[in-house]
């Protein structure tokens, strides 16, 4: 009677486990079988906003279903992030990754959430680096000219960035540290705020991204320096790189990414890595990347995880030296 009740017993459980397997795949095969969500941290008609959008119609066009992107902007990220890290992991909540929020924010302040341990990282999306650029009324015509005077007016230096904990913010506190002086950060909510102040020469210097660059250096509104990315700007071909002149380490990379709550199912990862990968060939978005002078980086799940851990371990401990923290 027993040996009975344990062998009916093991053939429901496998019964059940059946059903379940079989639900898992049934479920992933038919994904997505409603409008999916993009929780952006960034404001509508930003850099950010737009580039997601874009993969947004690409994606939703090759996976037979709208992809709409929600705009919830604040709190460095956090407000975003928090809510999809809150959602159910099926794959129809999804999050627009700020790098630096998942980098250089966690070694600033306590986080609502684990950076790394409570999402599913996707795929990268697209990375942009910064432009170091000075006010037009700048003496300073070059970067051995921006040294100079940099070091001159040393704890009289100020330079903006558009986030507190922002790439840009950390570039301008790295480049200080490298060269010895104590230039002052003022951070501002966004980009536009800070451009008029940089062109009307309150500040004396300033990273922002290249999109956030091209349009002010060719007005003369602000005159460019140097730039961080790896090789030069096609976009900007004077301006050397911040490697070339030996500052290569100041460079801190702005990259995007899509991913989702933890536990999210592998098959549906999948089919959202190859979404991206094949929207990333897209002519629409490739066009875009050339205007904005980005980098497209759509890759594997490893490649995302790999840039983010490297960039968690050495911004994090970047930020705990130079002494960046929440106000």
């Amino acid at each position: 009677m027993r040996t009975q009740l344990l062998t009916s017993l093991l053939a429901f459980f496998v019964c059940a486990l059946a059903l379940l397997t079989s639900f898992t795949c049934t479920f992933a095969q038919s994904y997505p079988a409603k409008p999916i969500t993009i929780v952006c941290a960034q404001p509508p008609g930003s850099g950010p906003d737009t580039m997601t959008r874009l993969f947004a119609e690409v994606m939703g066009r090759n996976l037979g279903q709208r992809i709409l992107v929600v705009n919830q902007p604040g709190a460095a990220g956090t407000l975003a992030a928090s809510t999809v890290a809150k959602a159910a992991p099926d794959g129809y909540t999804l999050l627009l990754v700020l790098g630096a929020m998942h980098t250089i924010v966690p070694a600033m302040q306590e986080m609502p959430f684990d950076p790394v341990k409570d999402f599913t990282f996707i795929s990268l999306m697209y990375v942009s680096s910064g432009v170091l650029l000075v006010p037009p009324s700048s003496p300073a015509k070059n970067f051995a000219e921006f040294v100079t005077l940099l070091k001159i007016k040393d704890s009289n230096a100020s330079y903006g960035s558009p986030a507190l904990g922002s790439p840009g913010h950390l570039q301008g506190a790295l480049l200080s540290e490298k060269l010895g002086v104590k230039a002052k950060n003022v951070s501002y909510r966004g980009g536009t705020q800070l451009s008029t102040d940089l062109t009307g020469g309150l500040l004396d210097f300033a990273f922002l991204s290249t999109v956030q660059s091209l349009a002010p250096i060719a007005q003369h509104q602000v005159r460019g320096i140097a730039v961080g990315t790896k090789a030069r700007v096609k976009a900007l071909p004077d301006l050397p790189t911040l490697a070339e002149l030996g500052y290569g380490d100041v460079a801190v990379d702005s990259w995007f990414g899509i991913g989702g709550p933890k536990n999210m199912p592998a098959d549906i990862v999948a089919k959202l890595n190859a979404a991206m990968i094949e929207a990333a060939k897209d002519p629409l978005i490739v066009e875009r990347a050339k205007v904005d002078a980005v980098e497209l980086i759509a890759g594997s799940q490893a490649e995302f995880d790999k840039l983010l851990m490297y960039d968690y371990e050495r911004l994090g401990k970047a930020v705990k030296r130079v002494g960046i923290k929440a106000e």
